[in-house]
């Protein structure tokens, strides 16, 4: 997966990843802003070699590797994917390793790379799992409160002009991702507005859109900041309040956004869990 250094954990090592890449930079996951955004590249399921010099990495233990998936940044968001879905169908990868396409970054790609290790511990084989990931890419929702109009105004999301009236109103823009393409949401007071907006958008999107998932218990509660820990342990704690009984899978927001968003940022989201493919529950 890309640009993930928080997804190298023991629950990751013990479902049967392996990881490689290359880091640059200081500061690393609990460092400054500045060091999270100079921190390397990730690449998980032993497909790291994809689309580098190190290609031959994902050659070896062929004789007891089915196959490798790669969770790449989704195509929405970066053209890496498409690269890696295309040295996918080449040798020495072709049928061995899947690169899986389903429009997640940050938490949710997490989410995903959990969904995947359930998926194969029922069962699932290399090529089904990224097609049961891919077959639910649209049962997301992602919302990002921005703390500074500086890094959108640096990315040209929005112009200079914009940016200054909106930090001399106090404007907190909230963004929505779903699907890999990131949307405005709503503009608002504070950050305080801000984060009753998103939760209230959560709150809503349980009870209509993701209403029957959540009824079956489907439904993962997701958060991401860039904010400090004090704050960060705030917002999760707020999200947990407002859902009682949803566990909070919470990471720092992944570098590919943290340049856009900047510090201070704060996310909250819903993912539904893949279904296993019918042949084989048969």
């Amino acid at each position: 997966t890309d640009q993930r250094p928080e997804l190298l954990s023991g629950l990751l090592f013990g479902g049967g990843l392996s990881f490689g890449g290359r880091r640059s930079g200081s500061g690393g996951r609990g460092g400054s802003f500045r060091g999270r955004l100079l921190f390397g590249r990730l690449f998980a399921a032993k497909a790291e070699g994809i689309g580098h010099h190190g290609a031959g990495n994902g050659t070896d233990g062929s004789t007891h590797h089915v196959g490798d998936e790669a969770a790449r940044l989704s195509s929405g968001l970066s053209g890496s994917c498409q690269t890696a879905v295309m040295l996918s169908q080449e040798e020495p990868y072709l049928g061995r390793v899947f690169v899986v396409d389903n429009g997640r970054v940050a938490t949710p790609q997490h989410r995903s790379v959990l969904d995947a290790i359930e998926l194969m511990h029922k069962g699932c084989t290399a090529p089904q799992i990224p097609a049961a990931l891919e077959a639910c890419k649209d049962d997301i929702v992602v919302y990002r409160a921005v703390e500074t109009l500086d890094y959108l105004k640096k990315g040209g999301r929005i112009t200079p002009t914009v940016a200054a009236v909106g930090t001399l109103l106090h404007i907190k823009p909230v963004l929505k991702l779903a699907t890999g393409k990131l949307d405005s949401f709503r503009k608002c007071r504070g950050m305080t507005k801000a984060r009753e907006a998103m939760l209230e958008a959560i709150r809503s999107d349980l009870a209509i859109r993701f209403k029957e998932a959540h009824a079956r218990g489907e439904v993962h509660l997701l958060a991401a900041t860039s904010a400090d820990e004090e704050e960060t342990a705030r917002w999760v704690a707020q999200i947990e309040a407002a859902f009682p009984g949803m566990p909070v899978l919470c990471d720092p927001l992944s570098l590919g956004v943290s340049c856009h968003v900047g510090p201070g940022g704060l996310g909250v989201g819903l993912s539904v869990t893949p279904h296993v493919p019918a042949e084989v529950l048969a």
